[in-house]
């Protein structure tokens, strides 16, 4: 579905905890781009009626900056120190 959107295969990024790459390992990002990310647990839950998923984060700055940016727009994606 995407192709007919006029996106494009460009990459798959996968990052393990305490993956500690810097910025310049990671492929550069045009404002253009779409970033896709696969579901997990949120980082922060409002309340304790939902159990929580312990997930290590990585090291990285990529995964910061990413998270970053989505925490602009869903305040519930707050990172939690681990």
């Amino acid at each position: 579905m995407l192709p007919t959107l006029g996106y494009e295969f460009g990459t798959t990024i996968h990052l393990y905890p305490d993956d500690e790459r810097k910025m310049p390992a990671f492929p550069s990002f045009r404002s253009s781009d779409l970033v896709v990310l696969t579901t997990r647990p949120a980082t922060s839950m409002i309340g304790d009626s939902i159990p929580r998923k312990h997930i290590r984060g990585t090291k990285s700055n990529f995964e910061e900056a990413i998270f970053t940016e989505i925490a602009q727009v869903l305040p519930i994606l707050q990172p939690q120190a681990c």
